[in-house]
């Protein structure tokens, strides 16, 4: 790393590498206010990090190994909101948040095993009581995460086509999961009110008549007879 002065009088923190692909090397920098032993320390670190990550991007067929589970899904987020409608990344979201919560974000995904993925998600099921729909949703994130490690050369195979020891269906149970008792309706009735009246007058409409979502959409005034 060597410094280079700036016209505004700070201090510009420069350091190189290799183009894999190209063999040519690429410059990365960070400008301080001064150098000192701290500011070289941290202007160290940040340009090695930076360095890091672009290394990480090449797909030069090697695989890329220190890249932790907890990386790879902050990786996968920035590149799936770009992909995707707002209403698909906020589902998402909320599956994130239970593969943050219920997986290990130090374990390096070049060591990630399909073993281990069963384990991880048989423990949601049997564990920590999700339902099957909902853990299909997140083994099925699951599998994208993996599908991405590979194409990005953070795995050497495919992995995460498994097969899980679904939970024996309770079909009186999963009915009756299924539908809201009248005070139940109203409670929630309730809470949509608070957050968005509009809403709340949809659901009520969808409760009342049994219509779909896009049927209500779909409505218009002049065709509403009382």
């Amino acid at each position: 790393m060597w410094t280079e002065p700036t016209k505004t009088g700070k201090v510009k923190f420069v350091e190189q590498f290799k183009n894999p692909m190209t063999l040519k090397y690429t410059r990365v920098s960070i400008t301080m206010d001064k150098e000192t032993n701290s500011t070289r320390k941290l202007a160290q670190a940040t340009l090695n990090k930076r360095i890091e990550e672009k290394l990480r991007q090449l797909q030069d067929g090697h695989i890329k190994e220190g890249v932790t589970f907890g990386e790879l899904i902050e990786e996968f987020n920035q590149y799936y909101q770009r992909t995707v409608k707002p209403s698909s990344f906020a589902s998402w979201q909320t599956i994130k948040g239970i593969i943050q919560k219920n997986f290990n974000m130090q374990i390096l995904v070049s060591k990630i095993t399909n073993k281990y993925l069963v384990n991880k998600i048989e423990a949601l099921l049997y564990q920590r009581d999700y339902n099957n729909a909902y853990v299909k949703l997140i083994k099925f994130k699951l599998n994208q995460l993996m599908r991405y490690a590979y194409r990005h050369d953070y795995i050497a195979a495919p992995i995460g086509q498994i097969e899980i020891n679904w939970k024996r269906n309770n079909l009186a149970k999963d009915i009756e999961n299924k539908y809201l008792e009248d005070d139940e309706a109203v409670s929630v009735l309730d809470a949509v009110r608070e957050i968005n009246p509009i809403y709340a007058d949809a659901l009520l409409w969808q409760y009342l008549t049994g219509m779909r979502i896009g049927e209500i959409l779909a409505l218009q005034v002049k065709k509403v007879f009382q």
